[in-house]
């Protein structure tokens, strides 16, 4: 499983995106592995593609999830939970709920591959200590 943030996801639907044939690149070189988000990120997303080109983007994004490209995943209680926590652990970066989801998601499921285009990724650390495996588009 790869954990997709939201950044990506916007790049993917947003052509003019200076990001999005990077992210398309990823995918692509990335494609034997599920990727998996989050709500929070979808919310994120879809207000971003919303702002940025209205319906017709947002109906992109929906395409993907219907597509099965990407999977909207539920939080657990411990996941929600640990999310806050890691808000306060990082609150000078600071963390945004979307990015924190994800962190909690990887501590928990043990899925530490993220494709992401913020670079607070390489900072943030699992309740071992751990990294995650930050997947650029390169």
């Amino acid at each position: 499983m790869i954990l997709i943030d939201a950044g990506p996801l916007v790049a993917l639907n947003d052509k003019r995106d200076s990001a999005h044939s990077l992210c398309q690149q990823a995918t692509a070189r990335l494609q034997r592995e599920p990727l998996v988000t989050t709500w929070p990120c979808v919310a994120e997303a879809f207000y971003l593609l919303g702002s940025s080109g209205g319906f017709r983007l947002q109906e992109s994004f929906w395409k993907m999830w219907r597509d099965r490209f990407v999977d909207f995943i539920d939080l657990t209680i411990d996941e929600a939970d640990f999310s806050g926590t890691l808000m306060e652990r990082y609150r000078d970066l600071p963390m945004d709920l979307a990015d924190a989801t994800l962190v909690a998601v990887a501590d928990n499921r043990g899925w530490r591959k993220v494709l992401t285009l913020d670079s607070h990724f390489f900072a943030y650390r699992c309740r071992d200590g751990s990294s995650l495996d930050i997947v650029l588009p390169t």
